[in-house]
């Protein structure tokens, strides 16, 4: 999967079974060797000494590898984010400075191991030291609570989540219901029986919405009852997809105390939202939006997406605008 998800972040429309073959060779002793080559061009190896996360590590290189040897066979312009693609790059910089790594060592770093270029690597320093001092001093008091509904309308194009169409998936709703319950239960009696409280609620997906009526309204009054505190600080659901946003729905999401939600149309263009398979409209933004509002949620944020297939500057200038208050 490591190889694969190299070679589209690459080459997006990239086939596989067909054309030049991509060979991996992976050998641990004291030292871990990866080494990388496409058919017809010189190959492409490491070795590291000491690794302390070898799996982690295997993935990394992996990914370099192919990175590199794909971009020499085909004379490609890599990423200025180098490997990190469909990532969260800060959360890498955080956890490196958990490690205990300095700014230095996390900038080389992030060139070295993930191909960042010097000024994506310093964005990346810069914006993990502005987060720094609104971490807690504990990560485990308060909590967060992530809650995953891995079901959509339609899958898009560049989706790199675990999120399956309700068309082909549909008929596990019931039973993932059923199962999420269980473990929400769960979870709230341990965080009683710790003495934790929890400071956020996040649910993502997917597209949480695509679960409506009675099904939500009795997932969200659980999550209420189980996981909620006196502490809460925030209470997000993941909205995403505005042909899910009904009257109905909306109500559910403010009764049950939600606070913020998630509007995504990723572009403000029709032809742009069918080439990346979402099934709806910009009207169906704009309605979603004036719904919300009527309703009285609070806070809603908009997510769009730059580099979008067949899309120029003058795309994403409309879409800012049509998004900005």
């Amino acid at each position: 999967m490591a190889t694969e998800a190299a070679i589209k972040s690459l080459i997006p429309h990239a086939r596989f079974g067909q054309g030049r073959m991509v060979t991996i060779t992976v050998s641990r002793g004291e030292t871990l060797r990866v080494s990388v080559s496409v058919e017809g061009s010189e190959p492409w190896s490491v070795s590291d000494h000491q690794v302390p996360h070898w799996e982690r590590r295997v993935k990394e290189r992996i990914r370099l590898g192919v990175l590199e040897v794909l971009d020499k066979a085909y004379n490609l312009s890599p990423s200025p984010w180098g490997t990190l693609t469909g990532v969260r790059p800060t959360k890498l910089v955080h956890a490196l400075l958990d490690e205990g790594l300095v700014l230095s060592q996390i900038k080389h770093e992030l060139q070295e191991t993930y191909a960042l270029k010097p000024e994506k690597a310093d964005l990346l320093v810069d914006v993990a030291k502005r987060q720094r001092p609104f971490f807690h001093p504990s990560p485990n008091d308060p909590v967060s609570i992530y809650v995953g509904i891995p079901f959509c309308p339609t899958r898009c194009s560049y989706c790199s989540f675990a999120a399956y169409p309700l068309e082909s998936h549909g008929h596990l709703v019931k039973d993932f219901l059923q199962a999420l319950r269980l473990e929400i239960r769960a979870v709230g009696e341990f965080l009683r029986e710790l003495h934790l409280k929890v400071e956020t609620i996040y649910l993502g997906g997917g597209t949480p919405t695509t679960i409506a009526g009675s099904d939500l309204a009795e997932l969200l009054g659980l999550i209420g009852t189980e996981l909620r505190s006196d502490l809460a600080a925030e209470y997000t659901v993941e909205a995403g997809r505005p042909e899910t946003l009904s009257l109905e729905t909306l109500s559910i999401l403010k009764d049950a105390g939600v606070g913020r939600i998630s509007i995504n149309p990723q572009s403000m263009h029709d032809d742009t939202l069918k080439a990346i398979g979402r099934q709806h409209t910009v009207d169906d933004v704009h309605k979603a939006f004036g719904l919300a509002r009527a309703v009285g949620i609070p806070i809603i944020n908009m997510d769009i997406i730059l580099g979008l297939p067949g899309e120029e500057l003058a795309h994403v200038e409309h879409t800012l605008k049509e998004v900005s208050p």
